[in-house]
């Protein structure tokens, strides 16, 4: 009777069962009699609202694979028991949710027992230090989108470019991945795209060492879960408007309408004027006209406006949408920039009795110009950016059984990014006996400039075309073996096709540097992946082999560019198929639960990533001036990772996570300076190294008592010889050749204190007192995210009566900074629907934190006393943070 049970309650979930894709969660428990604490098999362990379930094996266990992230109400039933439900369970994507259901003979005919789970402070099978961001935080916090959340979590700092680095390392070494699918610019490296904030479902971070399948990431991954459709039709609008105060740089003579110029005389006063002035005196900066639709700048709707919808499809079942679009046109608070984006996002999701298949399709685009202040006074001169993504695909998941299940995944991702200046182009063709290309027509202007450094007249000419397809085949088997073994084995395949066009100066007399490929490299990656989860211990290991071939040609001897024949000609040395690169990456991660309250954790791994395309391919012509050669050639770079921690709940609410983590690098991308008669060159090599060590810590508090938060501190030292790989090639030619350190210095990005704290704060919808049903403070929320970091290093310059003197490279701090944002909301009904309105404001304190000093007194503002150049030059308002900046908004949700 009891093995007739449990086949036909097996028989009957695995015919109702449906699996999802993307990143998904895991839940496993145990269903015990009440009075006995024995086991029962044969209990039917159902998610409500999803046909997904599991039924108990004869020592009571059960387990329920591929979960999207969320909150779910679980329920256990079986005849003759009392049926018990745990409402509010979370699911986490790659994680393991536990369970523990209590059955009782059932008396009272029909009676169910309510519990609600209370959420896992401490997840018992992490094995790395990881975050995960709920898309409730997306509407909570102080953000537009949904990188800024990343900046203020332990590990995370940011350079003075507003670039991400991860625990010490460059940026560009964070892998981004959306439903499982890695999103890349394959030549530049970075995320390639963006997504809209409100379309995610959840956010997981992972800064510790990750499994072996991710591939193509030394510093972090970051795994977006994007939402899916439901049975009911829900939407939301929102507009946000820009800065309501004015930005006090966009503006002529902004100097004088701010403090700098308080107290000051009449004469001391037109120190701080514009630099540029007309023959009447007026000043040469022009605001743009942003209602000018023949003009780039042109805005319809100044701020950002969103709106997504998501339900059934009409007429066809089994089949939902999830559509979202947003809308930002964003005049900035620098000068003369603009930024204008368009996002929209479709997810078709279907399903069946043992197949769910989604088909997905996001169209990114953006146009931009940000402020140059050396071109305040021709604006028109300076490049416009344009850039457009592409992604289309789909996503197979296949259950073959209750405990294996399959998910192949096919995307192409596209980026075309045009550099250009509007109206101005040039003409170029290949000279078959130079072997050259010559520049044959162009309208482009030759830049004349002021002795004090701001461009007056002419295009700065630095143009720059790409179009850039990702094909991505990637497939990944899973199976539970048994209740403390899942194992995991998958195969990505990913073919580039990378062009592009670029060219500088394009103007007679110049050395253009003109530039047009088509490279079509390939990758290959397969890992394995075992996770042993038991009661007081949990491996995670794994090995990952990634193949690449940047199928392009290089010469034999990378000293050796060519030579000189018997008639004095440059003859290029014949370049040979590069051979492709390989690498296998082991990696580890255990967790030692000690009790339910305390997780000890360490991991270890080889991480591997080849360096960008663009870095292997450059030109190969040394008999330019001075050229920067690209480097096919050149190896994958590798990090070595620790790390060691432990994770700690406080009381009821609270949970410690403290970390220790140590970063050993080697073969980054770097270039050296080669001097070869007649010609000089730079190669891009693996020149580079580094290391990283540091602390991070986490208090994070779960809602109650009407508030939540988080602070996130970490103490890190990151030293390298060179923080970007030009270094070698901007810093380091001809003479200055042997300056090039050899040994370990602070990295430009190296912050030694990094803290962020997050409070967020909700009162019910009844709190307070009422004016008849109306509770004017009740469902109210206030956000306040506060950050505090120690200064970026920089190499001070000592001026001795004009003479300069240069003393360590960075050994001396910029200043510290601080900021204080917010955000409040309240919401209330407004003709049935939850209306909500917020303010936001950034930079609460109005502080101008220093982001780039002068190297004569590391100061944003000031150059010191010796220095020619006027106040219009050294007061670049780039080099502080945005000022203070208000805006309102409007949320419907229906």
């Amino acid at each position: 009777m009891l093995q007739k049970t449990l086949l036909i309650s097996s028989v009957i979930l695995l015919l109702t069962s449906w699996i999802f894709a993307g990143t998904t969660g895991k839940i496993s428990g145990q269903v015990l009699e009440k009075n006995s604490n024995e086991p029962i098999p044969g209990v039917n362990v159902i998610i409500e609202g999803l046909p997904l379930g599991a039924s108990t094996d004869v020592d009571g266990y059960f387990f329920i694979l591929n979960i999207p992230p969320g909150n779910y109400k679980i329920s256990a039933q079986m005849i003759g028991y009392s049926t018990q439900i745990i409402e509010d369970v979370k699911v986490t994507a790659d994680l393991t949710s536990r369970l523990s259901f209590t059955l009782s003979e059932q008396i009272i005919d029909g009676e169910i027992i309510v519990i609600k789970a209370e959420r896992q402070l401490i997840k018992k099978d992490e094995t790395a230090k990881s975050v995960v961001i709920e898309s409730s935080s997306f509407t909570e916090m102080p953000i537009k989108q949904f990188n800024e959340a990343l900046t203020v979590q332990a590990g995370f700092t940011t350079d003075e470019d507003g670039e991400i680095h991860v625990r010490g390392g460059r940026s560009g070494e964070v892998a981004y991945m959306i439903d499982g699918i890695y999103v890349r610019d394959p030549y530049s490296g970075g995320f390639g795209s963006q997504i809209d904030k409100y379309s995610i479902e959840e956010l997981q971070i992972i800064t510790g060492g990750f499994n072996a399948e991710y591939g193509q990431a030394m510093s972090g991954i970051v795994n977006i879960v994007t939402k899916e459709g439901g049975k009911q039709y829900h939407g939301r609008i929102e507009y946000e408007s820009l800065r309501l105060n004015d930005s006090p740089y966009r503006q002529e003579d902004w100097m004088l309408r701010t403090d700098i110029a308080e107290g000051l005389s009449p004469q001391e006063a037109e120190l701080f004027e514009d630099g540029l002035r007309d023959s009447l005196g007026n000043s040469l900066y022009n605001e743009p006209a942003y209602d000018n639709k023949d003009s780039e700048q042109y805005m319809l709707m100044p701020g950002d406006f969103s709106l997504n919808f998501n339900g059934p499809v009409p007429f066809i079942n089994n089949l939902t949408f999830f559509a979202s679009g947003r809308i930002t046109n964003d005049q900035g608070y620098l000068p003369l920039s603009y930024d204008k984006r368009r996002e929209y996002n479709l997810k078709l999701t279907y399903f069946s009795s043992n197949i769910k298949l989604s088909l997905f399709s996001q169209i990114n685009n953006r146009n931009y110009k940000p402020y140059s202040h050396r071109w305040k006074y021709n604006p028109d001169g300076y490049e416009d950016r344009e850039s457009n993504v592409n992604r289309y695909g789909l996503i197979l998941t296949h259950l073959v059984s209750n405990a294996t299940f399959y998910e192949l995944r096919l995307s192409m991702f596209n980026r075309v990014y045009n550099q250009y200046i509007p109206g101005k182009s040039a003409t170029f063709a290949f000279n078959e006996s130079l072997k050259t290309y010559e520049l044959l027509e162009s309208n482009f202007q030759r830049s004349r400039r002021t002795s004090d450094g701001f461009y007056f007249e002419g295009d700065r000419g630095d143009i720059d075309f790409r179009d850039i397809i990702t094909y991505t085949a990637k497939a990944d088997l899973v199976s539970q073996i048994n209740k403390s073994n899942q194992l995991k084995i998958g195969l990505q395949l990913l073919y580039h096709d990378i062009s592009r066009e670029t060219y500088i100066q394009p103007w007679e007399g110049e050395n253009h540097r003109y530039e047009k490929f088509n490279r079509k490299p390939l990758e290959i990656a397969i890992y394995i992946q075992d996770k042993l989860e038991y009661e007081n211990f949990i491996i995670n290991a794994g090995l990952r082999y990634d193949y690449c071939d940047p199928k392009h040609t290089m010469w034999p001897n990378l000293d050796v560019p060519g030579y000189i024949d018997e008639e004095g000609n440059w003859i290029a040395s014949d370049e040979v198929s590069v051979k492709p690169k390989t690498q296998l990456s082991p990696r580890i991660g255990m967790g030692f639960p000690v009790t339910d309250r305390t997780v000890f954790y360490t991991s270890y791994g080889h991480f591997y990533q080849i360096p960008s395309y663009l870095e292997m391919y450059g030109p190969h012509k040394v008999d330019e001036d001075q050229p920067l050669i690209g480097n096919p050639a050149i190896k994958p770079q590798k990090t070595v990772a620790f790390e060691a921690g432990v994770k700690q709940q406080l009381g009821k609410d609270y949970a410690l996570d403290v970390n220790f983590y140590f970063k050993d690098i080697t073969n980054l991308a770097g270039s050296t300076y080669h001097g070869f008669f007649p010609y000089e060159y730079t190669l891009y090599d693996n020149s580079d190294y580094g290391s990283v060590n540091g602390i991070d810590f986490t208090l994070t508090k779960r809602f109650s008592n009407m508030f939540s938060g988080s602070i996130n501190y970490t103490y890190s030292v990151a030293k390298g010889n060179e923080s970007d790989p030009r270094e070698g090639y901007s810093d380091y030619k001809r003479s200055n050749a042997h300056l090039r350190p050899k040994t370990l210095f602070y990295l430009d990005f190296d912050r030694r204190h990094d803290l962020s704290t997050s409070i967020h704060f909700a009162l019910p919808e009844d709190f307070g007192f009422s004016i008849g049903k109306f509770h004017p403070i009740g469902d109210t929320q206030l956000n306040l995210l506060f950050t505090d970091a120690s200064g970026l290093p920089y190499t001070p310059r000592v001026d001795d009566a004009g003479a300069g003197i240069r003393v360590e490279k960075n050994s001396a701090r910029i200043p510290p900074s601080y900021n204080l944002d917010l955000k409040f909301q309240k919401r209330f009904k407004v003709a049935g629907l939850y209306t909500t309105a917020f303010l936001v404001v950034n930079n609460v304190f109005d502080r101008r934190n220093p982001v780039i000093v002068w190297s004569e007194t590391g100061q944003p503002w000031d150059r010191g006393q010796y220095t020619s150049s006027s106040k219009d030059r050294i007061y670049n308002p780039t080099h502080v943070s945005e000022p203070r900046c208000f805006s309102l908004g409007l949320r419907i949700d229906f």
